[in-house]
């Protein structure tokens, strides 16, 4: 009975985590971060259908947390209106063929070199403030993780 029980539920999970194996690649953290909220997604659900653990509800809010932090770190959106400001103050930016044979960074809206100045200054700070945004997630989403890990299981 054992076997045909663990059977199932083993074909069961290859047909579940089929479409995330098929696109998983080596390459690149947003992978993993997909494998992860797959299989927390799993876990909070199993838990708020099946556990019996007095804490249950906190347990899956907390597996919830992590959860909504990874679709964030997936969609890596973090500074979209920032990056749409500074297009709007300097305009589209492009790469260019040099004559020399290299590639340079025009923006149509940078027209002398304090502009030039101005304009990297304003991407500089968008850049670390993003970067500030994906810390302080990466560091809530571990931290959750660190504290909660172990309690996750009945």
């Amino acid at each position: 009975m054992n076997f045909f029980r663990n059977l199932k539920k083993g074909i069961w999970n290859l047909v579940s985590w089929f479409s995330i194996v098929w696109n998983d690649r080596d390459w690149d953290y947003c992978f993993l971060y997909e494998l992860l909220k797959f299989k927390l997604s799993r876990m909070e659900k199993y838990l708020q259908k099946y556990g019996h653990s007095l804490d249950v509800d906190k347990d899956a809010d907390s597996i919830r947390k992590c959860v909504v932090i990874l679709e964030r770190l997936i969609r890596d959106d973090y500074a979209a209106e920032d990056w749409d400001r500074i297009r709007l103050k300097w305009g589209d930016f492009e790469f260019v063929d040099t004559e020399d044979g290299h590639t340079k960074l025009t923006v149509s809206g940078v027209k002398t070199e304090e502009e030039n100045k101005e304009y990297g200054a304003d991407v500089k700070n968008c850049c670390k403030n993003e970067e500030d945004m994906i810390q302080g997630d990466l560091n809530d989403l571990f931290e959750t993780m660190k504290l909660h890990i172990r309690r996750w299981w009945d």
